[in-house]
């Protein structure tokens, strides 16, 4: 399906690169970069939404962009090793147009990846050594930082059960001159940090405590894990992650003071250089100074539910599946999703022209197909019949635009939750997954 923002006119694709200021501007987190601009520059546009022309009435295309704004964008964001090839941090930055937030969740990189028989026969095709089993910071380092998109971001919006809409790659080197451009950061050390790895070139020895952090040392800060003797975080990696944490907001709340807007324009050319995303921020420079008008406030961090524990040899972090469900609605949905359980309302709308798609989240073989005859067969429209993406489901779930066009097929099943949810595409209205319980 083609999304909305490939149909937009001119005006409101720059609308959007806009919102996308957020990935060059700010938070840089172990190679890792995220802006939040993008949501400043919503700020600063709905508060004059006669920018452009200086009209005093909205436009036809003005009108398109509020309904843009209500959009939610999920970006990965991936922190490139020194040599280029293995992603040392990961997270999704959900953007939420309609709550001016953003809020980024963290995947361990030790996060366990178990791929399918089929999976591993197409990332073999790429590379005859990658292993059926690994960890998620290392399928970059086996298919290739140019198959991200092919591997690893399909394994994230698998894990997740989410899409992610781009993504922006960022060099260690990069995180390094952005600090030291800013002048430093300061971030209250959560603890005794000395570690030595010549093969990096990194060198970590910072005390417990409040302190400004030059470049170096702030890189120190987010990539410690353990020292020499094998002292470290008791909780592995989402301690080390719970560090970063408290590193990207100093640096956000820094980055964006009224005192580091002058130093916006000297980051640009580190950006370009070091920055890659399938995002056009070839206009990046004439919007840096939007960036003042985020509020940190709307920043908020997560780590998917999970621990860390080890596997024969080897120690990785398993993600929590009963919990991950939740948590990624909460997060994804929660602006622009509602329970019809917790609603009063019973009213029906019978509405044959809306366009349907069946999705198989873990049923039998061939029960999306028998549900689509049926559909048809009541004169239905069905646009769509395949399988879901995200995590195995055990219910059936019926989105919606109109959450009163929804409750139509109710009679379908024995059970079914219903969601109104805005983000499911142009081309559908209503979206029937259908988990393991079937029809």
């Amino acid at each position: 399906m083609k999304s909305r923002r490939q149909r937009l006119p001119k005006r409101a694709k720059r609308r959007l690169l806009r919102r996308f200021t957020t990935i060059m501007l700010s938070t840089f987190v172990a190679g890792t970069a995220i802006v939040i601009g993008g949501l400043a520059t919503y700020q600063h546009f709905s508060k004059d939404k006669n920018i452009f022309d200086g009209s005093s009435e909205l436009s036809a295309e003005e009108k398109e962009l509020e309904e843009l704004e209500k959009l939610k964008t999920n970006v990965a964001v991936f922190g490139v090793d020194i040599d280029g090839y293995r992603t040392d941090a990961m997270f999704v930055a959900h953007f939420d147009g309609s709550r001016n937030s953003v809020d980024l969740v963290s995947i361990p990189r030790d996060t366990i990846v178990n791929l399918s028989d089929a999976e591993h026969q197409r990332l073999r095709s790429v590379n005859k050594h990658a292993p059926s089993r690994m960890k998620i910071n290392e399928m970059t380092a086996y298919s290739g930082i140019e198959n991200l998109q092919e591997f690893t971001m399909k394994e994230i919006e698998r894990s997740l059960g989410i899409k992610l809409d781009n993504y922006v790659t960022v060099e260690i080197d990069a995180f390094r001159k952005i600090v030291d451009i800013m002048g430093g950061v300061t971030v209250d050390v959560p603890r005794r940090m000395k570690y030595r790895d010549n093969a990096q070139g990194l060198d970590i020895d910072l005390e417990p405590g409040i302190q400004e952090l030059d470049g170096a040392a702030a890189e120190g800060l987010v990539r410690f894990r353990k020292d020499g003797k094998g002292g470290g975080y008791k909780d592995g990696d989402v301690g080390r992650i719970q560090t970063q944490h408290i590193f990207l907001k100093a640096f956000a709340e820094q980055m964006l003071s009224k005192e580091n807007i002058p130093n916006l324009p000297r980051m640009v050319p580190t950006m370009f250089k070091h920055v890659k995303t399938d995002i056009n921020v070839l206009d990046l420079p004439k919007y840096y100074g939007y960036a003042s008008k985020f509020d940190t406030n709307n920043l908020k961090f997560h780590t998917i539910p999970g621990k860390g524990e080890y596997l024969g040899p080897i120690s990785y972090f398993f993600p929590d599946y009963d919990e991950m469900d939740d948590f990624i609605q909460k997060i994804f949905y929660k602006s622009s999703v509602t329970d019809l359980d917790e609603e009063d309302s019973n009213e029906i709308i019978e509405d044959k022209n809306v366009r349907i798609e069946i999705l198989n989240g873990g049923a039998a073989a061939g029960t999306a197909g028998d549900l689509e005859k049926i559909i048809k067969r009541d004169g239905y429209n069905v646009v769509n019949v395949g399988n879901y993406r995200g995590e195995k489901q055990e219910d059936i779930r019926i989105y919606a635009k109109d959450r009163k066009k929804a409750k139509q097929f109710e009679k379908y099943f024995d059970n079914c939750r219903i969601y109104e949810d805005s983000s499911i595409g142009n081309e559908i209205d209503i979206q029937i997954v259908i988990g393991s319980k079937g029809i």
